[in-house]
């Protein structure tokens, strides 16, 4: 998974870097980003995430803005999205993400979701 780069978009400090540390020690590329507008800005410069982990209520731009914004460009809809959430969103609102993890997550459970969507990414490049 060494080259499969993962986006975390996060506004809480100490689940970023919890999700980073977890992440990194798994050998996965890792950037984060505090909210969805950080992200997108990170996206548009020319940073190609291969999965993107989100929240979803966050300052700034929330994760179904998020959301909506990658899957509207061609170059970036086929980027698997997580969505980490204690929300409970309605599900015509996050149709096109891969999961939805809810808080408290199973760290395990993530990182084979994680591992799905590197594979599902490397599968359709």
């Amino acid at each position: 998974m060494k080259n499969c780069k993962v986006l975390v978009v996060h506004d809480d400090s100490d689940v970023r870097e919890i999700l980073v540390d977890l992440l990194s020690a798994e050998s996965f590329p890792v950037e984060s980003e505090p909210n969805g507008l950080a992200a997108m800005r990170r996206v548009q410069a020319g940073y190609q995430p291969d999965v993107v982990i989100t929240d979803l209520m966050m300052p700034e731009m929330d994760g179904y803005q998020l959301v909506r914004e990658l899957k509207r460009h061609a170059a970036w809809a086929s980027i698997p999205l997580l969505v980490l959430t204690s929300a409970t969103p309605p599900p015509q609102s996050l149709e096109h993400v891969e999961a939805i993890l809810q808080a408290p997550v199973d760290l395990e459970e993530l990182l084979g979701q994680v591992k799905a969507a590197c594979r599902k990414k490397a599968a359709n490049a």
